[in-house]
């Protein structure tokens, strides 16, 4: 008669165990793990059981315990950025990470003195596989959204500790987001251009949508306010071939442009700068002769412009480094993974102090020629 070997049954200890370790890589457990009593009771064992289990789990380097303050998720000392593509990015466009920059540099000024490093992923919503693996790879989880994606398609997000950056603060979610006042935008722009004497006011930039169209319309109607109106020139780099965008822009903006009041020029987003400076120049003209109000104060898409334009900065660097911030206080324990909590930036118009000179012959001098004043304008 053959012997029969019947399995070894696992040990309290081991199913204990076990279940930590999967509710670890499924992220219910994300920073501070309940105390040894609540786990014993939940788990139906001795408290010294659990001390065990911790122990070995702490050998494995899936948790540490801090003495007195509790036991937390093991950490690997990284940390996502997580970018979604837009529909533009799908279709062979450039990602945004230039956009992003100044957010990723305030989460690794935070970083850094925690010996954390950021890792950084640009991809569509349904790359699942690439998410999933970053989210293996770090602690927790910085992401944003290049274009538009639903809170259904975001969801691929859960299961580390997560914030948001950027995108509408009115929008309902169950993570903490860190963003700046869009509709303030606009109205910032419009009262320094009146303020500087325009009385002929032009937009030029990417097309009203998403993002953009806040700023065009909150522009116009506060410049409608003031008892004028706006000359919207919508051109996007983004679905034109650069020759076929700079010969429209310059079929635009040439009859714009004819009249000789002083004229002032809003530009949604920075990155349009640098075209309508090229055009500005090709149809004869000065860009000091206007006065220009960029958007983002992104140094990439404004170097080498002169003179500068003022900018609206929307803040990007703060904002990262708040969502650092917010991260380590949830990986520490000491704010719940599913706050939902909404940091909101006012927006601050830049003014280059070297020279700044507008058409209504506004004038600021002095300082070196990296130097800036922020200024936030009441009502004129």
């Amino acid at each position: 008669m053959e012997n029969s070997r019947q399995p070894r049954r696992r040990t309290k200890a081991a199913r204990v165990q076990q279940e930590i370790i999967e509710r670890i890589n499924s992220g219910i457990y994300l920073g501070k793990l309940p105390g040894v009593n609540q786990l014993a009771q939940e788990f139906a064992v001795n408290p010294l059981t659990i001390s065990k289990v911790l122990r070995n789990l702490s050998e494995l380097g899936l948790v540490y315990q801090r003495e007195r303050i509790g036991t937390f998720v093991g950490r690997k000392r990284r940390i996502g950025f997580l970018i979604f593509k837009s529909d533009r990015d799908r279709q062979g466009n450039p990602d945004h990470l230039i956009s992003y920059y100044k957010i990723i540099r305030g989460c690794a000024r935070v970083m850094e003195p925690e010996h954390l490093t950021l890792h950084s992923l640009v991809a569509a919503s349904n790359e699942v596989e690439a998410i999933e693996q970053l989210k293996r790879e770090v602690d927790a989880l910085v992401f944003s959204t290049a274009g538009s994606v639903s809170e259904e398609e975001l969801a691929i997000t859960a299961g580390v500790p997560r914030v948001r950056v950027l995108g509408d603060y009115r929008q309902r979610s169950g993570y903490p987001q860190i963003t700046y006042d869009n509709d303030a935008i606009g109205p910032l722009a419009a009262e320094y251009l009146v303020r500087c004497g325009c009385r002929r006011f032009i937009t030029f930039g990417p097309l009203p949508e998403n993002l953009n169209e806040s700023r065009y319309r909150s522009f116009a109607l506060r410049v409608a306010e003031f008892g004028h109106r706006v000359t919207e020139l919508p051109l996007d780099p983004y679905f034109l071939p650069f020759s076929e965008y700079m010969e429209q822009g310059r079929r635009q903006l040439a009859p714009a442009l004819e009249s000789r009041e002083p004229t002032g020029i809003f530009v949604p987003n920075d990155l349009a700068c640098t075209p309508l400076y090229q055009i500005i120049y090709q149809l004869g003209r000065n860009p000091a002769e206007f006065t220009i109000v960029g958007c983002d104060n992104n140094d990439f898409h404004l170097h080498g412009l002169y003179p500068r334009p003022v900018a609206i900065d929307i803040r990007m660097e703060d904002i990262g480094r708040d969502a650092a911030h917010v991260l380590l206080e949830i990986i520490n324990g000491r704010r719940p993974a599913d706050d939902c909590d909404k940091i909101i930036k006012t927006p601050e118009l830049v003014i280059p102090s070297s020279f700044v000179r507008s058409a209504a012959g506004y004038e600021l001098q002095g300082g070196a020629a990296d130097a800036e004043r922020r200024v936030r304008l009441s009502p004129p």
